[in-house]
């Protein structure tokens, strides 16, 4: 890129490849790990968290492993006629037979001929990737979910020869060992097997649908490179759990994986609800996604967590609303806290005054100078302000002047928000904010009232 040209927040956003399967900018997702009710006495209910949330999909969802009270194409059924998105799941130990419990049949062995699990689920043993039967069980349940309808798959732990920490002695890993020349122990040899068994898999799931049947995959804090070497070649996306966060981290994480053309979903294990709404918040700015906190794993050693609703579903809403201003818009430059911008010659957005935690995420849509441009705020700071901004008006349209309106959450109302999702009419989950726009020289000043912690402002040409 010629960086002594002025150019346009439309020039600089690139399109992204968005793979089968992956969510569009705008959708909203839970995880229920199970259909609930799993019983008379179960509090939770799938159906009740997916509206509270406003969800448009269903991910990572296991249909068919642990005796489930649920039929799983009539579940499925269900789901679809409500409009949701459905993504099956799968792992490396599931049970011998659909909506079984028994884990006897392919799986891996140590030196002493013991079944091996995760270290976090014991007695859950691993399936072996060099053995037809754990093909066979795997297929089984993946086909299954196909027939029943689901639109995608996940695959949790594809690593697992890894985190297992232990090498597998069964039979066929000996001789795929030997016949590859690798140490059984070596990682070489886990990377080989790890590799081939998806591939096979992934092939013939694909012939037995007729069509490609889109897999994602647990990729450990969206960093794929920590588990197997390229493993992002293998699945279309990525869905992590993550517990820590850093924004100037995370929103470089997620430009290298726009770059790799691989979508990134996270849960966010934290009971801390402010942390958790400014994460939602930054997965949004940033192009990415954080599944709502319900049914989320949060760690071997404290409860699942079920978030209440309405501590998180002005944001979530205010997705629903500004669905516009989110699907086909990309990274167009980044300013404020703990962001750097190198790909202009002068840097287009600065935060002038306010709160010392102001990110800012310009994106445009790629090519496409007429349309609005959006600036996401994120105010990471405890006490959010007023702020004043700059951008820079060569970069925003080419031109002087600017009209600009700041688009924010509303606040929680339970009725409102019922009402939303019984209409499918989600305006009343937004409101705007008055700004102020002053041109001095080349630059834009904007006086916006806090953030807490999100809002988008949208500038518009005159």
């Amino acid at each position: 890129m010629d960086r002594t040209r002025n150019f346009t927040f439309a020039d600089v956003a690139q399109p992204t490849h968005r793979p089968l399967g992956a969510p569009r900018y705008s959708d909203v997702i839970i995880s229920s790990r199970w259909p609930r009710p799993m019983s008379a006495g179960d509090p939770y209910d799938t159906f009740e968290a997916a509206r509270g949330f406003h969800a448009t999909r269903i991910d990572w969802l296991y249909l068919t492993e642990g005796n489930q009270r649920h039929d799983v194409a009539a579940f499925v059924a269900k789901l679809k006629a409500e409009g949701y998105f459905v993504t099956g799941a799968l792992n490396s130990k599931l049970p011998d037979t659909v909506n079984g419990a028994s884990r006897n049949r392919g799986r891996v062995l140590n030196a002493d001929g013991e079944p091996v699990a995760l270290p976090w689920l014991p007695e859950a043993w691993n399936g072996d990737p060099t053995s037809p039967d754990w093909h066979a069980i795997w297929m089984m349940h993946a086909t299954t979910m196909v027939d029943a309808g689901v639109d995608a798959l996940q695959n949790d732990d594809p690593g697992w020869m890894f985190s297992q920490r232990q090498a597998c002695h069964t039979e066929t890993c000996l001789r795929r060992a030997e016949a590859l020349g690798a140490d059984v122990n070596s990682n070489e040899f886990k990377v080989a097997v790890t590799r081939d068994f998806f591939e096979t898999v992934f092939m013939e799931l694909d012939a037995y649908a007729e069509g490609h049947v889109p897999v994602s995959a647990n990729n450990f804090k969206g960093l794929w490179e920590q588990q197997i070497p390229n493993l992002h070649e293998l699945f279309d996306f990525g869905m992590a759990e993550i517990d820590d966060f850093d924004i100037g981290d995370n929103t470089a994480l997620l430009q290298r994986l726009r770059d790799m053309g691989k979508p990134q979903v996270f849960t966010y294990r934290t009971d801390d609800v402010s942390a958790l709404r400014r994460f939602i918040a930054h997965t949004y700015a940033a192009g990415a996604h954080t599944i709502a906190p319900w049914d989320v794993y949060a760690g071997s050693q404290v409860p699942r967590l079920y978030t209440d609703p309405a501590a998180v579903a002005d944001l979530y809403g205010f997705v629903r609303a500004v669905t516009s201003y989110l699907d086909g818009y990309e990274d167009a430059a980044v300013g404020g806290y703990d962001l750097e911008e190198s790909r202009y010659p002068v840097p287009p957005l600065e935060v002038l005054a306010g709160s010392d935690q102001l990110s800012l995420f310009a994106r445009a849509r790629p090519g496409d100078p007429e349309a609005p441009v959006v600036i996401h705020l994120l105010d990471a700071s405890d006490s959010p302000e007023r702020a004043t901004l700059r951008i820079r008006t060569a970069n925003a349209f080419g031109r002087a002047a600017f009209a600009a309106r700041l688009l924010v959450p509303a606040p929680y109302d339970k009725e409102t928000h019922n009402h939303a999702e019984e209409s499918g009419d989600y305006a009343a989950l937004q409101t705007e904010l008055p700004v102020t726009v002053d041109i001095d020289g080349g630059w834009a000043v904007v006086e916006t009232p806090p953030v807490t912690p999100w809002g988008i402002l949208v500038l518009t040409q005159k």
